[in-house]
């Protein structure tokens, strides 16, 4: 079986996931395509990889919980299957990570997504992982391996058949009632609490990782290392990545929001679950 794994990642949880997911499924024989959306050269143009869908069989698509949603290059990509036409419509499983507080509406919200594109829905998988600033914790790789791995003997078994959209809708509906509340107010609330990003020029050694790695593509190296906030997603990878500590912001201050959000939303439970 032909699969693609199409997924944007910002620290690099999401990757991580990617690649014990591809070396699973070789495991079993099928042939795996890696696609990360916010890299070069799929992050200027994604046009390529919505040309070679209908030549998967199968196409995993990957992100972190951003919002309680799809990161934005997600998103973007989701909309653009909608509108794209295909020959041969391939079926897809979804895999979440985020930091265990909610998977909010990114698996209701993406299962219609598909299901308007004609899309059929296999599977679903959420890992919670560390918060992108924490540094003193680590994914547990070890754990993470098992439980991809079991999610591939799961898709295994049952052949990689679709569940109904109806059933879907039920499998994959937010884990907690307020979530259908609380998502239209946190998209305000999360522009409202951006934290501000800065580039000291004079530190900045033009190394060019910030400007790789921004999944947006929002920072540009010319004369100077500049970010376009209109493209900017506000994920922070510029600051953790920077290894001259160049760009800045004061991301001790999520350590607070996370609080409140557990307050307000609770956490998941499980933290880790497989929808087949």
């Amino acid at each position: 079986m032909k699969i693609a794994l199409i997924f944007v990642s910002g620290n690099g949880t999401t990757k991580k996931a990617s690649d014990l997911l591809a070396t699973h499924l070789r495991e079993r024989r099928h042939k795996v395509d890696k696609i990360n959306l916010g890299r070069s050269p799929y992050r200027e143009n994604d046009e390529d990889v919505l040309k070679k869908i209908n030549t998967y069989d199968v196409i995993g698509l990957g992100s972190p919980v951003y919002h309680m949603d799809m990161f934005g290059p997600m998103l973007d990509f989701l909309n653009k299957l909608k509108e794209h036409p295909f020959k041969k419509m391939p079926k897809a499983f979804i895999y979440l990570t985020y930091s265990g507080i909610t998977t909010g509406k990114a698996f209701i919200k993406t299962i219609k997504t598909l299901n308007d594109s004609k899309i059929g829905i296999i599977a679903g998988m959420k890992i919670r992982a560390p918060h992108f600033h924490h540094k003193d914790e680590v994914l547990d790789i070890d754990k993470i391996d098992l439980f991809t791995k079991n999610f591939c003997d799961k898709l295994e078994k049952k052949q990689f058949s679709q569940i109904p959209f109806e059933k879907a809708k039920v499998l994959f509906s937010p884990e907690k009632k307020r979530v259908n509340f609380l998502f239209p107010i946190v998209h305000i609330v999360g522009r409202l609490r951006e934290l501000p990003i800065k580039i000291d020029q004079s530190e900045c050694r033009k190394c060019g990782k910030c400007e790789r790695e921004c999944p947006s593509g929002a920072i540009q190296i010319k004369d100077k290392t500049e970010i376009d906030f209109s493209k900017c997603l506000h994920c922070y990878h510029c600051v953790t990545t920077c290894p001259f500590q160049a760009i800045t912001s004061p991301i001790h201050e999520i350590d607070q929001m996370i609080k409140i959000n557990k307050k307000i939303v609770g956490m998941e439970n499980p933290v880790n679950n497989l929808y087949v």
